[in-house]
């Protein structure tokens, strides 16, 4: 008895679909959040005349975001809760591949940073109320007046 006569030809190629893509999903990603310069996370933050903070923590040399350029970027954002514990609110990591984005789509705190950090690079940002969701937030996840802290890693710049 063919055991394939058993199951219909869709599943079959479902199935073998599933498992090429499980099998690329084990390969180690290229960019990592982890992956900085020694000694980065000892830098102090530089703070903009706006109110944002940075640090670099992977120094690149690459073309940095400006104007209309889209720009592609693996990300974590985090609040610090009331007992001073990260939550995570969004991880481009997650979902495997980095977010294509524009300047003038993200908060202006986070379009502030993306300008300071050239492709391969990564940057660590906090981001005051005012130059996030401000007053509003951005409901359920983000409270109003809410400090925002970003890891960005600036993969590519078009």
């Amino acid at each position: 008895m063919n055991p394939s006569n058993n199951y219909p030809a869709g599943f079959i190629a479902a199935l073998l679909t599933v498992i090429t893509l499980v099998a690329g999903c084990t390969r180690a990603p290229k960019w990592d959040p982890r992956q900085m310069d020694e000694g980065a996370l000892e830098r102090v933050f530089t703070e903009t005349a706006s109110g944002l903070k940075w640090r670099m923590l992977r120094e690149a040399s690459g073309p940095r975001p400006s104007g209309a350029d889209e720009f592609w970027v693996h990300y974590q954002g985090w609040l610090i809760d009331e007992n001073g514990n990260k939550d995570v609110f969004d991880a481009s990591y997650a979902l495997g591949f980095s977010s294509q984005m524009k300047l003038d789509q993200v908060v202006p705190g986070f379009s502030e940073g993306c300008q300071l950090c050239a492709a391969g690079g990564m940057i660590e940002l906090e981001i005051p109320p005012d130059l996030g969701y401000g007053a509003q937030g951005s409901p359920p996840s983000i409270p109003p007046n809410t400090t925002l802290f970003f890891r960005i890693e600036m993969i590519e710049v078009k």
